[in-house]
């Protein structure tokens, strides 16, 4: 069984550990963002949770920054999808269902490469004595919880 040589993605940098400065600093900046007082024509909820969501991307993507990529490309299908749903009219079944069941494998087609690819390609060489490349995936932080919350979110709307 042939292994891939590299690491998907490429390279690693130090993961944050909830004792670690970085983490300290992160959080910190968190509960800034959380109670900073804004004067009341700023929109304040929207601030907060623009700070707050780019807070947590820079702690996503600080153990593997090319994971920035699959959490952008998340966001912004989710988000959309949500956009789409809740603007269409409850008449338009076909096209809620449609984009419904595309956020729905969006979703879970990332999860099952990052948790399964190696499982199935390496159980598909052992069956068929194949030489299918097996990836070595790193796993990102989080990915089931954030894949159901992204579906949770998409569903509700």
């Amino acid at each position: 069984m042939r292994r891939a040589r590299n690491r998907v993605p490429c390279g690693e940098t130090n993961p944050v550990s909830f004792i670690s400065f970085a983490f300290c600093l992160l959080y910190l900046l968190a509960l800034a963002v959380r109670w900073l007082p804004l004067p009341a024509s700023v929109g304040l909820s929207g601030v907060r949770v623009i700070g707050l969501l780019l807070l947590s991307w820079i702690f996503y993507v600080w153990h593997v920054p090319l994971y920035i990529v699959l959490i952008l490309s998340s966001t912004l299908v989710h988000y959309a999808a949500g956009l789409i749903l809740a603007g269409a009219p409850d008449a338009q079944v076909k096209r809620r269902m449609a984009v419904l069941a595309f956020s729905v494998v969006a979703n879970i087609g990332l999860l099952a490469y990052f948790k399964y690819a190696g499982f199935l390609a390496g159980a598909y060489n052992t069956v068929t004595e194949g030489s299918v490349v097996v990836p070595e995936v790193l796993l990102p932080i989080g990915i089931s919880f954030y894949t159901f919350q992204s579906m949770s979110y998409t569903i509700d709307v």
